[in-house]
C-alpha cells in the first residue's frame, strides 16, 4: 500500500482509497470505471463506496471476508443481477444503497442474513416484483426506498415484521391496487409515500394500524373518492397530500380524527363546490393548496371554523367573486401571509373583499379580469406586495392601496390610461410598476411613491427567509423559478415565452404550436390550428406563424411545424412536407418507410440510414422529449424497387426506427431479396432451408448411381453389332434425349416465369397447382449448395466452365484416342488391318459421344454466355432524384456489371467461336452426309411416298448406310427433305433463350419470337 494525501491506496488495480478510523477502514472506489469488484478488499473495512462505476453483477463472494461491513453504497452503476447469498456474511450491515441501477429481480432471501439492516435504498431500478419473504429477516429496517421502479403488485405480507420502519417510499411505480392489510405491520411508520402510481381505489382501513403516521402522500393517482374512514386512526397526521387525483368531494367528517393536519394539498382535482363541513375537524392549516380545481364559488362560511395561518392557494380556479365575510372565523383570526388568487375570473375588488385579513404580506391577483378596485380595498390588511399585473384595469381613481404598509404594486400588462391623485393617497414608501404605453396623464407624485415603467417581459422577485423553504416548494409548482441565496430564498415567476416545470425551473416554450404571453405560467398556451413558432420561446400569439406548405392546417401543430397531410412526408421536423410520389412507400407519420414487397438500399454515397433512422425516431416522438440534434435529414433518399417475389421482401416493422432499412424474409438476402442465405438453397426463386448433409449425400449417391447405370447400359448396347434393319440403342437414346432436353431447356424457363406471373381469376388456381408440383419435385433434388457453398456457381464461374468445357471435351476425346492408338501399336498382338478396324470403331464412338455431349451442353453453354451480356444487366437509379445509377447482372445481383467488362468482351468472342460456329459446323456435316444426292432426289419426286402433306418426322426408322453414326441422332428422325431441321431447332431454342435472358418473359419481342417460331414448327410437324 502507498499513502496518497492521507489516504491509503487499496483495492489492487482498482486504485481505491482507504482511510483508517481506529482499527477499521473506510474504502472509496467511486468514479473508477470498475467493471468488477476488487478482489483484495481489506477485511476490516466498515464502509465501501462503489458509486458511479460500471458494475453489472454482485458475485456471491464479493464481500465474503468483510465481516465488519456496515455501509455499502452501490448507486449509479449498471447492476442487473445479485447472486443469492451475496450478503450472507455481512450480518452487521446497516446501510445498502443500490439506487439507480438496472435490477429487475431480487433473490427472495438476499437480505436474510443482514438482520441489522436499517436503511435499504432500491429506487430507480427496474424491479417489477418483490418476493414475499424478501424483508422478513430485517426487523430493524427503518428506511425503505423503492420509488421509480416498475412494481405493479405487492403481496399483503411483503412488509410483515417491519415494526421499526419509519419511512417507506413507493412513489412512481405502476401499482394499481394495494391489499387491505399491506401496511398493518408498520406500527412505527411516520412517512408513507405512494404517489405517482395508478391506484384508483384505496381500501377503507388500509392505514388503521399506522397511528404514528406524520406524512401521507397519495397524490398523482387515479383516486375518484376517499373512503370516509381512511385516516380515522392517523391521529398524528401533519402533512396530507391528495393532489392530482380525480376527487370531486370530501366525505363529511373526513378530518375529524386528524385535527392536527397543518399541510393539506388538494390541488389538481375536480372540486367544484366545497363547504365548511368538508374541513370539519381541522383546527389550523399552515399550508393549504386548492389550486387547479374547478371551484366557481366559495361559501362565505367555508373557512369559518378553520384557521389558516400562513399560506393559502386558491389560484387557477374559476372563482368569480370573493364573498363578504369569507375571512371571518368563529375562533382565532386567520394569519394568512401569502394569499394566491391568480388565474381566476375575478372582476372586482371591494373594500370588504379582504376584510379580516390583517397579516398579509403578499397577495397574488394577477391574470384575472379585474376592472375596478374600490377605495380602502387593502386597508388594514398589512399587505406589502400586491400583484395585479395582467388584468383589465384602465384607470386608478380610488384610494385603494392606503394603509402605509405597501412596498410594491405590480400593475404592468394592464391598459391603464389614467392614474389620479387620490389613487396614490395613503401609500407609504412604495414602488409602482407600470406599463406606460397607454398612460395619457400622470399625477404629481409624492416623494415616497415612485413609478417604474417596465417592459412586457419584466418579472417581479419575492424573497423570504430560507427557513420557510416549504414556500418555495409551493411556488415551484406554480410557475416560479426559485433560487437559494445566502439566508434567503428568491422566487420569481417565469417570464413570457416560458413556463414552470413544477421543480422550480423555467422552461422555454418549445418549438411548434406553443407560446406564452403571461408570466408565472405552469404551461404554454396553444397556437391556433395550422400555426406554429419556428424557434420556440413564443411570447405572443403574434409569434405563431402559418405552418409550411404540405402540412395539415386543421390540426394543432404539436411539437413540430404541423403534421403532414395525408401522403405527404418531410425530412425536417420544422420544414415543409412534400407529396409522396414514389410507389412502394408508406407515407404516414410524416416519414417514408417501405411497404411489404419492396426494397431499397442505403449503402450508396450520399445516403445515411443511421441519420434517417434518428429522424424517424424524432418524428415518432410526439412530445418535447425529441432529440434536438436529429430534427433534420440532409442526405439523399433511396428509391424503392418492387421485388421479383414480393413475399421475399417482408419488411416487418419497417415503420419503426430500428427497422427502417427494411428486411428480407428469413432465408433471403441481397439486392431485391433475390438471393438465398448460406444455409438455404434456391428453387425457382424460392429459398428453402437445407436439410441434413447426410440426406443430401444420399440423394446425390442415388442420382449418380442411376446415371452410371444408364451409361453402362448405353455402352453395353452400343458394343453390339448393328443389324441391317435396326439402329443402335445409343442412336435411339440420343434421339429421345435431345427431344427431352429441348423440352426441358425451354419449359425450364417457363417454370421460373410461372412464379413471376401474377395469375388472375380461375388461372390463379392453375398457376398455384403448377407451382406446387414444380416446387415439390425440384426442392427435393436441387440442392448441391447445401453440401458446400462452393457448389453454388455464380454467373462468372459458369461462364468460365461453359467456355472451357467444349475444349476440354474435345481434348479429352483426342487424348483417349491417342491412348488407344499407342496401346494397339505397342501392346496389341492383332493384325494391322484388325487394329485399323478397331481404331476406326473407337474413333466413330468417340465422335458420337463428343457430338452428343456437345449437343447436350450446347444450350446451357449458350445460357452461361448470354447471361453475362451487357444486355443482361439491369440499370437502377437508386436515389429518388435519379442521380446515382448502378448496373447489376440480372442473373446475380451481387455482381456489378461495371466490374465484368472483360468477361463481356470474351462472351462476344465465345458467341462467334461457339454459339454460331458449332451449329454452322454441324450444318456442314449434315449437308455433306445427310443430304440426298441429286439423282436420288429425282427418283423421289416421282415416288408416291412424298407429297405436300408429308410430315417432316420420319417414322419408318429406315437405316441409312452412308450416314456416320455420330450424326444419326441429328437427322435420323427426319425425312430426307428436312435433314437440316435439327439445326433450325437449335437456332430457335437458342434465340428464344437469348431473348428470355436479355429481355425477359414479359417483353413483347420475346413473346412474338416464341409464338411465331412455335407456330412455324407446328406447321411442319
Amino acid at each position: 500500500m502507498s499513502i496518497v494525501r492521507g489516504a491509503i491506496l487499496c483495492g489492487g488495480d482498482a486504485k481505491c482509497t482507504c482511510r483508517k478510523t481506529n482499527k477499521y477502514y473506510e474504502m472509496d472506489c467511486s468514479n473508477k470505471s470498475l467493471g468488477n469488484f476488487p478482489t483484495n478488499i481489506p477485511s476490516n473495512v466498515t464502509k465501501i463506496n462503489f458509486t458511479v462505476n460500471n458494475l453489472k453483477f454482485i458475485p456471491k463472494d464479493a464481500f465474503m471476508n468483510q465481516l465488519n461491513l456496515k455501509d455499502l453504497f452501490l448507486q449509479r452503476n449498471m447492476i442487473e443481477i445479485i447472486s443469492d447469498g451475496a450478503f450472507n456474511f455481512n450480518s452487521k450491515m446497516k446501510v445498502i444503497d443500490m439506487t439507480n441501477n438496472t435490477l429487475s429481480h431480487l433473490p427472495g432471501k438476499i437480505f436474510w442474513k443482514t438482520t441489522n439492516l436499517a436503511t435499504l435504498k432500491l429506487s430507480e431500478n427496474e424491479l417489477n416484483f418483490l418476493p414475499d419473504e424478501l424483508l422478513h429477516k430485517t426487523p430493524n429496517l427503518k428506511e425503505l426506498q423503492l420509488s421509480r421502479n416498475k412494481l405493479q403488485d405487492l403481496s399483503e405480507n411483503i412488509f410483515m415484521n417491519l415494526k421499526h420502519l419509519v419511512t417507506i417510499i413507493l412513489s412512481r411505480n405502476f401499482i394499481h391496487t394495494l391489499p387491505p392489510k399491506i401496511f398493518s405491520s408498520l406500527s412505527s411508520v411516520e412517512t408513507l409515500d405512494i404517489s405517482h402510481n395508478y391506484i384508483s381505489k384505496l381500501p377503507d382501513r388500509i392505514f388503521h394500524q399506522n397511528a404514528k403516521l406524520v406524512t401521507l402522500d397519495i397524490s398523482f393517482n387515479g383516486l375518484t373518492y376517499l373512503p370516509k374512514n381512511l385516516i380515522t386512526k392517523c391521529t398524528n397526521l401533519r402533512n396530507f397530500h391528495i393532489a392530482e387525483n380525480q376527487l370531486s368531494s370530501i366525505p363529511e367528517g373526513f378530518f375529524r380524527a386528524s385535527p392536527n393536519i397543518s399541510l393539506l394539498s388538494m390541488s389538481g382535482n375536480r372540486f367544484h363546490t366545497l363547504t365548511k363541513e368538508s374541513f370539519s375537524g381541522l383546527k389550523s392549516l399552515h399550508y393549504f393548496s386548492l389550486t387547479r380545481n374547478k371551484i366557481t364559488t366559495l361559501p362565505a362560511d367555508i373557512f369559518s371554523e378553520l384557521q389558516i395561518n400562513h399560506f393559502l392557494d386558491l389560484s387557477s380556479n374559476q372563482i368569480t367573486e370573493i364573498p363578504d365575510g369569507l375571512w371571518k372565523t368563529t375562533g382565532k383570526d386567520h394569519n394568512i401571509q401569502f394569499l394566491l388568487l391568480q388565474r381566476n375570473n375575478l372582476t372586482q375588488l371591494t373594500n370588504t373583499t379582504f376584510e379580516g385579513l390583517k397579516t398579509l404580506q403578499q397577495i397574488f391577483l394577477n391574470n384575472n379580469f379585474i376592472r375596478n378596485i374600490d377605495r380602502n380595498t387593502f386597508y388594514n390588511t398589512g399587505v406589502q406586495f400586491i400583484y395585479l399585473f395582467e388584468n383589465r384595469l384602465t384607470k386608478l381613481v380610488n384610494d385603494s392601496f392606503g394603509g402605509g404598509t405597501v412596498k410594491s404594486i405590480h400593475l404592468y400588462k394592464n391598459y391603464i390610461e389614467e392614474i389620479t391623485g387620490p389613487a396614490l393617497r395613503g401609500i407609504g414608501n412604495a414602488t409602482m410598476y407600470l406599463t406606460c404605453a397607454h398612460l395619457e396623464h400622470l399625477p404629481w407624485y409624492r416623494k415616497n411613491v415612485s413609478g417604474v415603467c417596465v417592459h412586457n417581459e419584466f418579472v417581479p422577485k419575492m424573497t423570504f427567509k430560507r427557513n420557510s423553504a416549504i414556500l418555495a416548494t409551493f411556488f415551484k409548482k406554480l410557475g416560479f423559478l426559485c433560487e437559494k441565496k445566502s439566508k434567503n430564498v428568491t422566487c420569481s415567476p417565469c417570464k413570457p415565452g416560458h413556463y414552470g416545470n413544477g421543480f422550480g425551473e423555467c422552461m422555454t416554450c418549445p418549438r411548434g404550436g406553443f407560446y406564452q404571453d403571461e408570466i408565472g405560467s405552469e404551461e404554454c398556451k396553444h397556437c391556433s390550428s395550422g400555426n406554429y413558432v419556428l424557434q420556440g420561446n413564443g411570447s405572443s400569439a403574434l409569434d405563431c406563424k402559418t405552418c409550411p406548405e404540405g402540412t395539415d392546417h386543421t390540426r394543432h401543430a404539436g411539437f413540430r411545424a404541423c403534421f403532414c397531410k395525408r401522403n405527404y412526408t418531410r425530412i425536417d421536423r420544422f420544414g415543409l412536407c412534400t407529396f409522396c410520389l414514389h410507389t412502394g412507400l408508406n407515407c404516414s407519420n410524416d416519414f417514408k418507410s417501405l411497404l411489404p414487397g419492396y426494397y431499397w438500399n442505403w449503402s450508396f454515397t450520399g445516403m445515411n440510414v443511421s441519420l434517417y433512422s434518428s429522424l424517424v425516431k424524432n418524428l415518432l416522438t410526439l412530445n418535447d422529449s425529441y432529440d434536438l440534434s436529429t430534427t433534420k435529414y440532409i442526405y439523399k433518399m433511396p428509391r424503392a424497387f418492387k421485388c421479383p417475389r414480393p413475399e421475399s421482401c417482408e419488411n416487418n416493422y419497417s415503420y419503426t426506427p430500428n427497422k427502417i432499412n427494411g428486411n428480407c424474409r428469413k432465408g433471403y438476402r441481397g439486392w431485391l431479396c433475390s438471393k438465398c442465405q448460406n444455409t438455404y438453397y434456391s428453387v425457382l426463386q424460392y429459398c428453402f432451408p437445407c436439410q441434413s448433409k447426410w440426406l443430401v449425400i444420399f440423394e446425390m449417391i442415388l442420382t449418380l448411381s442411376l446415371c452410371l447405370l444408364i451409361i453402362i447400359l448405353v455402352i453395353w448396347q452400343n458394343t453390339k453389332e448393328r443389324e441391317s434393319d435396326s439402329r443402335l440403342f445409343v442412336d435411339k437414346l440420343s434421339s429421345r434425349m435431345k427431344i427431352f432436353l429441348g423440352f426441358y431447356q425451354v419449359v425450364g424457363e417457363l417454370y421460373e416465369s410461372i412464379h413471376i406471373v401474377s395469375w388472375g381469376g380461375p388461372l390463379r388456381y392453375v398457376g398455384e397447382s403448377i407451382s406446387f408440383i414444380a416446387l415439390s419435385v425440384l426442392k427435393v433434388t436441387v440442392r448441391p449448395q447445401c453440401l458446400s457453398t462452393r457448389l453454388l456457381f455464380d454467373p462468372i464461374t459458369r461462364f468460365k466452365i461453359a467456355v472451357l468445357l467444349p475444349i476440354a471435351i474435345i481434348v479429352v476425346s483426342a487424348v483417349i484416342y491417342q491412348v488407344f492408338k499407342i496401346y494397339f501399336k505397342f501392346f496389341s498382338t492383332d493384325e494391322s488391318a484388325e487394329i485399323m478396324t478397331k481404331l476406326k470403331k473407337i474413333k466413330s464412338k468417340l465422335h458420337t459421344y463428343v457430338l452428343l455431349v456437345l449437343f447436350v451442353t450446347y444450350q446451357p453453354t449458350c445460357d452461361a454466355i448470354f447471361e453475362i451480356y451487357p444486355g443482361s444487366c439491369d440499370i437502377y437509379r437508386v436515389d429518388q432524384e435519379g442521380n446515382i445509377t448502378i448496373s447489376l447482372l440480372r442473373a446475380d445481383y451481387d455482381i456489378n456489371c461495371g466490374s465484368i467488362a472483360q468477361y463481356q468482351a470474351e462472351a462476344y468472342i465465345a458467341t462467334a467461336l461457339y454459339v454460331i460456329a458449332f451449329p454452322f459446323f454441324l450444318l456442314i456435316l449434315l449437308r455433306k452426309h445427310c443430304r440426298k444426292p441429286s439423282t436420288e432426289k429425282a427418283k423421289g419426286i416421282n415416288s408416291s411416298n412424298l407429297n405436300e402433306e408429308t410430315p417432316l418426322i420420319n417414322s419408318s426408322q429406315k437405316h441409312r448406310q452412308n450416314i456416320p453414326s455420330c450424326l444419326n441422332f441429328l437427322c435420323g428422325n427426319y425425312k430426307d427433305k428436312f435433314w437440316f431441321w435439327e439445326i433450325l431447332e437449335m437456332g430457335r431454342k437458342v434465340g428464344q433463350t437469348m431473348f428470355i435472358t436479355l429481355l425477359g418473359w414479359g417483353d413483347a419481342l420475346t413473346k412474338l419470337f416464341t409464338i411465331g417460331t412455335s407456330f412455324c414448327s407446328w406447321l411442319f410437324m
